[in-house]
């Protein structure tokens, strides 16, 4: 197994390497190649990455040796250590606490083998090349089970005709032609079953013409098996950025090659209305494709090489040397470069120090459980407030707090001498907006100079394959990055490790919040642990802590898991009505009149039972049919809505979908499993502040915030029932209303419930949420 991941890692940086060289020579090669062949190069770089055999010579000049052992880490006695100190400018040497003795390390351990620390990289490599491809594979196999799931054939007539020209010019007699509105744009998929889906039918019949061909093309000369060739070799080299490089250098010269083949002979009039074309499809096209598609868009530099090989393509020639240039200088790299592990030696002796080093001169240990502060949050103020900063400690009221994060962590971390920390107390002034469990930082004058407190990210949010939640640190800091109140600014990382990192950063607010009006920034720092799938954040006033003190603090932080385990509070068999609400049942669904041919599998459905608690006041307000139905924006993607009325006016309405539930060994605790269709990053997203409240080992239940985008999904006419929050610049306004989702594995099915922002109080929200009961309608 060592030897084999070791003539993997040599192949991925021989391949990887000659990828890089024509990456930095694509220029030339645009002007002299044509894509036909560079389309052969590619591919073969791939076969060779699929067949990872070692081809180095015994003697080869460029060989690397690895040393037979490397030492084995410290063990402590799997005790609980402090962070590593930091020793600042200025100060003496770290000294021992008065007292007490430095503690001497045990003596190192003994060495282990290189060859088995391969061993067990290899296993890490084999497990990530397997996620990889089952990530992509799984991502394109969703994409288009569910994209022809909801999909039509073409009305038009205009569009049928041109479509069976395409296809008998073509002879693609299998292939298929469907309409989703959910498509992004143009393209062809299904390796077993072609099917080419378009977004609309609204296309000029002359660029109508231009993409059918197009993806026509791509099926008949099998470029979505090209594909899966390549995108086995990037996951089986999942580690090698070169190789993903060579994987969208591959894909661009495929959509070359392919222009090439619809336009071979076109004058340059026909050439013009296919540039034309691609054009109007980016003008159109909205979100992106999984890999295992074929898409007709592009960003600016890929556009401007197919509008320069369409309008000017030229007298291409040399194809047949690049080809044999790639195959010589991959067989002579694999040739010249090899790796292998020494012979063993004696170890050298250890090179460990005798003893710890103590805590820096003049700072504090402390520790801070947030279940002391556990149903407390940092709050903005209502308008009017007169804080400085306009944030308070906030404690709702009751015992139903829906947006509570479980407070299941600890923290060590120094602080200056005289420092202290306690929890924020009801009402009083804080800093840390939006953070949970907030505890206030006093200097040696008892003065408040920051708020400490954690948040909650998951797995999807940082391994979810999309840009909503962006990528790497912002992903697990998205919610304290995304508003009026940004730490993104001055990110810089001060302590690192596989699982976690530190960081110092500055905390912007904007005009919106500042209370004087003028945009300001305090001091941040940051920590998070993805064993934990926690966060920390300290808030500093500016100029509260020197740089030297800020460096410290960063670098000392530690996130410890609490001992009292998280628990998930089980689902009542027999909800309890709380007081003041009243129990309804309602059988869904409630009413016909609204299927369609495309949504038989959700309109078949075998009818089942809501149950639950609504305030006093509130009552389901059944239609007759879905004639008598107002459709809002909120219903996008749902079905069967029946509204919620409280004093003859209607505040909310339920409505439902259907599902495919994962087997139980596969299901995570990433909501989108079950609410995939109404959590789309591009327009809605009904997992705002999600928090579930119940769960069984078939259900769930949980509260959110319904967030839709503005531009695509305008907000209600009173501003009075939502809540709306700014994108500023970015443009990216949103809008929000109190949401309660539910499901039932066993049914295959889920409810959705939304609610005007202030008809429910939080505790309400959450009540309700408790006392839903998904169950068959007796026969």
């Amino acid at each position: 197994m060592a030897d084999a991941f070791l003539a993997a890692l040599g192949v991925s940086a021989t391949v990887g390497l000659v990828a890089l060289a024509l990456a930095l020579l694509s220029r030339p090669m645009n002007r002299h190649v044509a894509a036909r062949w560079k389309y052969w190069v590619w591919l073969v770089l791939a076969l060779r990455l699929l067949l990872p055999f070692d081809l180095a010579l015994p003697a080869s000049p460029a060989r690397v040796e690895l040393p037979a052992v490397v030492q084995r880490p410290l063990d402590l006695g799997g005790q609980p250590q402090a962070a590593p100190s930091v020793a600042l400018p200025g100060k003496d040497a770290p000294q021992a606490p008065a007292g007490q003795a430095a503690q001497p390390l045990p003596a190192a351990p003994g060495p282990v083998s290189t060859r088995d620390l391969l061993g067990a990289l290899a296993l890490a490599w084999l497990a990530g090349a397997v996620l990889c491809g089952a990530w992509q594979l799984g991502s394109s196999l969703r994409f288009y089970r569910r994209a022809v799931r909801w999909a039509r054939p073409p009305a038009g007539e205009k569009t049928r005709q041109a479509w069976q020209r395409c296809v008998q010019s073509l002879g693609l007699p299998r292939a298929r032609l469907l309409v989703n509105p959910a498509a992004p744009c143009p393209l062809a998929a299904g390796l077993l079953r072609p099917t080419v889906l378009l977004p609309t039918e609204d296309v000029p019949p002359a660029d109508l013409d231009c993409v059918l061909r197009h993806e026509l093309t791509h099926l008949k000369r099998g470029d979505l098996w090209y594909r899966l060739v390549l995108l086995a070799a990037a996951c089986l080299h999942w580690f090698n950025p070169l190789v993903w490089l060579m994987l969208r250098q591959a894909w661009a010269d495929l959509e070359l090659r392919c222009d090439d083949e619809v336009l071979r002979g076109a004058p340059p009039a026909e050439r013009r209305a296919y540039s034309e074309a691609i054009l109007a499809c980016i003008h159109r096209g909205q979100g992106r494709a999984p890999a295992l598609t074929t898409y007709f868009r592009g960003g600016k530099g890929s556009l401007a090489r197919r509008f320069a090989n369409i309008l000017a393509p030229g007298k291409k020639r040399g194809g047949a040397l690049a080809l044999a240039a790639t195959l010589a200088a991959t067989g002579l790299l694999g040739a010249l470069v090899g790796c292998s592990v020494a012979a063993p030696s004696k170890p050298a002796g250890s090179a460990f120090p005798s003893q710890s080093p103590a805590p820096p001169a003049g700072y504090t240990q402390i520790t801070v459980n947030f279940s002391e502060n556990k149903e407390a949050s940092a709050q903005f103020s209502r308008p009017g407030g007169d804080l400085p900063q306009g944030i308070v400690c906030t404690v709702p009221d009751g015992p139903d707090v829906w947006h509570e994060e479980e407070p299941t962590l600890r923290l060590t971390m120094q602080l200056p001498g005289g420092w202290s920390a306690r929890p924020a107390a009801a009402g009083e002034a804080c800093w840390g907006s939006m953070l949970s469990a907030p505890f206030n930082l006093y200097n040696e004058a008892g003065d408040l100079a920051g708020t400490l407190g954690f948040g909650t990210y998951f797995e999807g949010q940082i391994n979810g394959g999309d840009d909503f939640y962006g990528h790497g640190y912002k992903a697990r800091y998205y919610w304290i990055m995304s508003g009026f109140v940004n730490w993104n600014n001055a990110y810089t990382p001060v302590a690192q490790s596989e699982f976690t990192e530190n960081a110092l950063c500055r905390v912007s607010y904007s005009a919106e919040v500042s209370p004087t009006g003028t945009p300001f920034e305090n001091d941040g720092i940051l920590a998070w642990d993805d064993r934990l799938m926690r966060y920390a954040a300290l808030e500093l006033a500016s100029g509260a802590a020197t740089p030297e003190q800020l460096a410290a603090m960063a670098s000392s932080l530690t996130l410890l898991e609490d001992p009292l385990p998280a628990t998930t509070p089980a689902a009542d068999p027999a909800p309890v009505v709380p007081e003041g609400f009243a129990r309804h049942s309602i059988t869904m669904p409630a009413y016909g009149g609204w299927q369609t041919p495309y949504n038989g599998s959700v309109y078949n459905v075998d009818p089942f039972v809501v149950t639950l608690a609504l305030p006093e006041g509130f009552a389901f307000q059944v239609p007759a049919d879905a004639a008598g139905v107002d459709e809002a924006v909120e219903d996008s993607a749902l079905w069967g809505k029946v509204p919620i009325v409280k004093e003859g006016r209607a505040v909310g309405a339920l409505l439902y979908d259907v599902y495919e539930p994962l087997p139980p060994g596969e299901r995570t605790d990433n909501p989108r499993e079950v609410y995939a269709m109404i959590m789309v990053p591009n327009h809605m997203g009904w997992e705002f502040e999600y928090t579930e409240v119940s769960r069984t080992a078939t259900a769930s239940s949980a509260t959110c915030l319904a967030g839709f985008h503005s531009p695509v999904l305008p907000a209600p006419a009173d501003p009075d029932t939502y809540l709306w929050q700014s994108g500023g610049e970015s443009g990216w306004d949103m809008w929000y209303k109190k949401g309660v989702l539910s499901h039932e594995d066993t049914l295959g099915v889920f409810i959705a419930m939304y609610f005007d922002y202030n008809a429910l109080t939080d505790g309400e929200l959450a009540a309700i949420a408790k006392s839903v009961l998904l169950a068959p309608a007796a026969h």
